[in-house]
């Protein structure tokens, strides 16, 4: 288990690294161009580094930030889809895939301030070495908790609805797994490849020439990428695991209500048999909304009991549903499953 997805990390990142060079290529600039203006509103008095402009340096940090957040969504979704959809030279523009994947974020830092707001009180009141211990607990508490519900931010990045409860719940059977990938490999890369390389380029930058600390940037976004292919690897496997266990059940069901899920050469064929808590155009609204975000937006055909939408780009990528016989048929041809069907398996229960 462990071998699969350590293996999946470095395979999935150097067999798509092309198209990860194009697609991370413009915030690899814009974070060059960032660094630059935040390193040129420093000034030093006494040695003491000091920001000429407060406003230039919290804007500069929420624009680092949000290439970060457009670096990490491009990274998951080129590594976890099989074809991505989304442009050759990155995302530019904010949807309610960007809004939530920022949310989640937030919601993620809040979640640390109590828990660091009573180790360091609780270590105050005891004394300076309880301090120091109580902060380490603190942050193994948390270093716990985002191993558990990080698997969110994959999720979301290939627009699939979960929240952190989900993310705790899948993760249940995959503890030390979670938290190995998500918290420990990350640590030790970044601090392995951080110190070599980035002893490597101060060297540069002081006998070389000054400019040449910009690589740094270059060295943070190789991390990144890592990083955030380590919480794709680990959640790909994960849902896979996951999905193969919804599937076996849909096939083995023996409610009245089946579902069955079929895979053969980049399409899939899901068949909804039986199922009275949904209808034809609950379906479609379902499937428009979620491909919607993915440029499927050419409407091929329209019909009672037949539907079909082409990609804008790749006309031959498509996602289809019909009705005949009380079995509604949904196919999709070189892109992602529906992200509904397991709330279409937990209203049979």
């Amino acid at each position: 288990m462990y071998k699969e997805v350590f293996n999946n990390i470095f395979i999935s990142i150097f067999s798509k690294k092309i198209i990860l060079i194009k697609a991370l290529f413009f915030y690899l600039i814009l974070s060059i161009i960032i660094n630059y203006i935040m390193q040129d509103n420093i000034s030093y008095v006494n040695n003491i580094p000091q920001f000429k402009s407060y406003t230039i340096h919290f804007i500069s940090l929420i624009i680092t930030y949000l290439v970060y957040l457009l670096t990490a969504i491009s990274t998951h979704r080129i590594l976890i889809l099989q074809h991505s959809n989304i442009p050759t030279w990155g995302l530019f523009k904010f949807t309610k895939r960007e809004w939530s994947f920022f949310k989640y974020g937030l919601l993620l830092g809040l979640i640390f301030i109590p828990i660091m707001l009573i180790s360091s009180i609780f270590g105050i009141i005891i004394g300076k070495i309880a301090t120091v211990v109580s902060i380490a607990i603190g942050l193994f508490i948390i270093s716990i908790i985002v191993s558990r519900i990080s698997l969110v931010f994959p999720a979301i990045a290939i627009d699939k609805k979960i929240s952190f409860s989900n993310s705790w719940e899948y993760s249940k059977s995959f503890k030390l797994l979670v938290y190995i990938n998500i918290i420990v490999f990350p640590i030790l890369f970044s601090l392995a490849f951080g110190f070599v390389y980035g002893f490597v380029i101060g060297l540069l930058a002081k006998f070389v020439h000054s400019e040449l600390s910009v690589l740094t940037v270059v060295l943070n976004m190789f991390i990144t990428v890592f990083t955030v292919g380590s919480v794709s690897a680990t959640y790909k496997y994960i849902y896979e695991k996951n999905i193969k266990d919804i599937e076996n059940n849909l096939i083995n069901s023996t409610n009245i209500n089946d579902i069955i899920v079929e895979e053969n050469d980049n399409k899939f064929i899901i068949k909804i048999t039986n199922n009275h808590n949904i209808d034809f155009n609950q379906l479609k609204d379902k499937l428009k909304l979620q491909y919607l975000a993915f440029d499927y937006t050419n409407v091929v055909v329209n019909k009672e009991f037949s539907w079909m939408i082409r990609h804008t780009f790749d006309t031959k990528s498509y996602v289809s549903l019909s009705y005949l016989n009380d079995t509604y048929v949904i196919e999709t041809y070189k892109t992602q499953l529906p992200n509904f069907l397991e709330d279409i398996k937990l209203k049979e229960k």
